[in-house]
């Protein structure tokens, strides 16, 4: 036979023989490639899952208050221009005393430790204890720790944008 230029001549080869691990080596190959089909198709589902955002309950809710007026009874005030929310910590330690004030618009107090009192229009003491929630504004007060801690304070204040929430007694 002419050989061709470029061309490999032909290679005669004597038969293989076929490993003894013949039997074992298409079974696992075939093992690995289910596992990686099954995977395949468990991803799949998955992101097909995903993809039809499913809704997830929300978190239990619970209406604890529902209010017009604040906690001794005036209506709510609030800003008639541009409101502005001011979130405030107050701590009061031990036998401290702030002056006595007024809110003109809404202020809400939520007591985070210890206890505050407060002189409500000159009328005597209310004592809020830890997670009491008061709704204040529109009302003449003075707050004090009569406790031996200190009285750990979240304030959020509305009032008009740039002005303060607090009127001092003078």
């Amino acid at each position: 036979m002419p050989r061709r230029r470029g061309a490999f001549p032909a290679r005669q080869s004597a038969p293989v023989a076929a490993p003894a691990s013949h039997s074992v080596l298409p079974s696992a190959v075939m093992n690995a490639g289910r596992w990686i089909l099954g995977l395949a198709a468990a991803a799949a589902a998955f992101s097909w899952a995903l993809g039809q955002q499913i809704p997830i309950p929300l978190s239990k809710q619970e209406e604890i208050l529902r209010r017009t007026s604040n906690t001794w009874n005036k209506p709510f005030t609030f800003p008639s221009r541009v409101p502005e929310v001011t979130a405030t910590i107050i701590e009061y330690p031990p036998g401290a005393s702030g002056e006595r004030q007024n809110s003109p618009y809404s202020r809400y107090v939520y007591v985070l430790e210890g206890t505050l009192t407060l002189d409500v229009n000159d009328r005597g003491p209310i004592h809020f204890p830890a997670g009491s929630l008061i709704l204040s504004g529109n009302t003449w007060l003075t707050p004090r720790n009569n406790g031996g801690v200190s009285a750990k304070l979240l304030v959020i204040d509305q009032a008009e944008a740039g002005e303060s929430n607090v009127l001092l007694d003078k």
